[in-house]
């Protein structure tokens, strides 16, 4: 759960990275389904994160990048996105930690 990079970062790298930490989230927290996400804008950005399911709900947790020269992406902020259910219901957290405490996903998996 670190891709915090603000320095640019090869995509393959990013969602490795995403994987990596989406095993980890659906092993240690009480979640039935969580995924890498990856969403396109028309204008080329990227928004990044995961996509958890846990019972009725779909949450999203993401940040916004952008393509750099090279192939590269760059975070656009270093801010996190939560949505539950298609709305967005914060997006200030700076950590997905922060993002995951916010829509009470802070209770390991029995």
């Amino acid at each position: 759960m670190h891709t915090t990079q603000s320095i640019p970062t090869s995509l393959r790298g990013i969602e490795a990275e995403l994987e990596r930490s989406a095993a980890n989230i659906l092993a240690e927290f009480a979640v039935d389904a969580c995924e890498k996400f990856i969403g396109k804008e028309a204008d080329g950005r990227l928004h990044l994160g995961y996509a958890i399911r846990r019972g009725n709900d779909f949450i999203l947790i993401r940040k916004l990048y952008a393509p750099t020269e090279g192939g590269a992406v760059e975070a656009s902020d270093e801010r996190w996105t939560l949505e539950i259910d298609n709305r967005v219901v914060g997006d200030e957290y700076r950590s997905v930690a922060d993002a995951m405490d916010a829509a009470s996903i802070g209770g390991r998996a029995p």
